[in-house]
């Protein structure tokens, strides 16, 4: 099973395509992961990572996302030589947008 949940924060590098029957977005995620230290501290890791969405789901995410809003994603892993900047990133399947407090 390719399914993966992904709690996160939208940056401001989004970029969305036209096709001639379709459209794509490529949007970014930081993700922030909270462990403890040997030391028992806790230590906040960021991790930015690239999601895709096609055609509705794209136009969805386009009109409703600005940078800093707060997202829950459902996505599968994939991985594209041809995509920007990265080899693996994530197909979105599902997602929920949350509004930023500003």
């Amino acid at each position: 099973m390719n399914k993966c949940f992904f709690l996160g924060k939208v940056l401001s590098d989004i970029e969305f395509e036209e096709f001639s029957k379709t459209c794509r977005i490529i949007f970014y995620l930081n993700i922030e992961e909270k462990r403890k230290t040997k030391s028992g501290k806790s230590k906040t890791m960021s991790n930015i990572l690239a999601f895709e969405a096609w055609d509705t789901a794209a136009i969805a995410i386009r009109d409703n996302i600005e940078e800093d809003h707060t997202m829950i994603i459902e996505a599968a892993a994939r991985s594209a030589g041809g995509f920007p900047h990265d080899e693996t990133f994530f197909r979105v399947t599902n997602f929920k947008i949350f509004p930023s407090d500003n």
